[in-house]
């Protein structure tokens, strides 16, 4: 149903008498195509199975008065791995539209949190997705924001910057982050910095029943006692045309009704080294320390891969996550899978 609708839109969007206006020169559809086959063993069981992820993305602009130009963007998964029911839905993981010009970018809609961008590429490379996600007080686990407004400077220089505030859907629940980042380019160096804040919304369900009547009822409460702050700076070096290293540091903590209940900080290192038709090798590292929840752990991996022709990827990779908890079993998994883009 879901693409039988989404064709429908791009039929609609490409017959509209806006797109004969000019908007045909500037429309742009694009995406990628994954699957992966994944083998984990936990220490006690081993198991199987078969990822993959469709993306689409349909982008549009358009030049208006004053050398401005206006934008949109529809950015849909339309098959994934997981069944999360937020990201079901026509445009459920970015809609939004920019105004952009010599002054910036002004982005305004639903859309990812400037720094899990960051965080998750390059950062993020070699399937290290808990740089961005992993941790309680983690601003950027919250991934997407459901309304957000968001400024990107031009380049001023070697630098530029970005600020960003986003909130949720429902009505008065406070759920809201912000987000402020930085760029600094020196040399073959980029410099990264961020500083993020948020405030979720959390609920709690509680179920009542009357013994007398038998009817069940159940109660939602929304509470905005929790409060998450989290600051990074990182760095990318491209040591030669071949070779690429990453370094990052974070650290992030939690409180809930003005108490701490975690603070956690990180370290990850990276390299990519590229060998030209023969095809890549990345590595990474990353050690997680946390004082309210015992999930600290080293993680490490490794990745091979090559172009196969025609945009499209095939890779292998071996990952170690090894919990420092007492008593705790390392994790093993073995991925190798293809990706191609359009």
């Amino acid at each position: 149903m879901q693409r039988k609708t989404l064709a429908l839109i791009i039929a609609s969007l490409a017959s509209t008498p806006a797109f004969a206006d000019g908007w045909t020169d500037v429309f742009k559809l694009s995406g990628s195509a994954e699957a992966n086959y994944i083998v984990t063993d936990n220490g006690t069981t081993t198991s199987s199975e078969l990822d993959r992820a469709l993306l689409l993305n349909i982008d549009a602009s358009k030049d208006i008065a004053g050398g401005n130009k206006l934008g949109a963007r529809i950015s849909q998964k339309i098959a994934t791995g997981e069944t999360v029911e937020n990201k079901v839905g026509i445009g459920s993981r970015e809609a939004y539209v920019t105004l952009s010009g010599d002054f910036g970018t002004v982005k305004a809609g639903r859309a990812f949190i400037n720094s899990y961008l960051t965080l998750d590429w390059p950062f993020g490379q070699v399937g290290f997705w808990p740089v961005a996600e992993g941790g309680a007080g983690k601003v950027t686990s919250k991934v997407y924001l459901p309304n957000t407004l968001s400024y990107q400077s031009p380049a001023l220089g070697n630098f530029s910057f970005s600020a960003q505030h986003g909130w949720g859907n429902e009505k008065h629940n406070k759920d809201s982050v912000y987000d402020l980042a930085g760029t600094l380019t020196l040399g073959k160096a980029t410099l990264y910095a961020g500083v993020l804040g948020g405030k979720p919304a959390t609920k709690t369900k509680e179920t009542k029943a009357n013994l007398t009547t038998g009817v069940v009822s159940e109660t939602t409460t929304v509470t905005n006692d929790t409060e998450n702050s989290q600051q990074y700076l990182a760095a990318s070096v491209g040591v030669s045309d071949d070779l690429t290293l990453r370094a990052m540091v974070q650290s992030y903590k939690q409180e809930k009704a003005g108490k701490q209940t975690n603070k956690g900080s990180e370290t990850s290192l990276g390299l990519t080294y590229t060998m030209g038709k023969a095809g890549y090798i990345k590595a990474a590292y990353m050690n997680q320390n946390n004082t309210g929840v015992a999930d600290d752990y080293s993680r490490f991996a490794v990745q091979y891969g090559r172009d196969i022709g025609g945009g499209a990827e095939w890779y292998a990779r071996l990952t170690k996550v090894a919990p420092k908890a007492s008593g705790a079993k390392d994790t093993n998994q073995f991925l190798t899978g293809v990706w191609i883009g359009f």
